[in-house]
């Protein structure tokens, strides 16, 4: 809901995936449970507004690209 506020009132998009991944990373780093690719998978699942589901997808592939630059050139082949 935070995210769709942020929409309708004009905030830049700058500061909506800012917050979005600050609230991931919030949410992954104060549970055992969730990891921050888990909690962004289920935004986009829960997500009816197509708004928000682009900054989510933006994030979503910014996390899988860093991942895979991260991984030993060995282990992408």
């Amino acid at each position: 809901m935070q995210v769709q506020q942020m929409i309708d009132s004009g905030t830049s998009t700058r500061r909506i995936r800012r917050y979005l991944h600050d609230w991931l990373r919030w949410w992954a780093n104060s549970s055992n449970t969730w990891k921050y690719h888990e909690l962004l998978a289920w935004f986009l699942e829960t997500c009816w507004s197509i708004s928000p589901v682009g900054f989510a997808i933006e994030l979503m592939q910014r996390h899988f690209s860093r991942l895979h630059a991260e991984m030993p050139a060995a282990s992408r082949a």
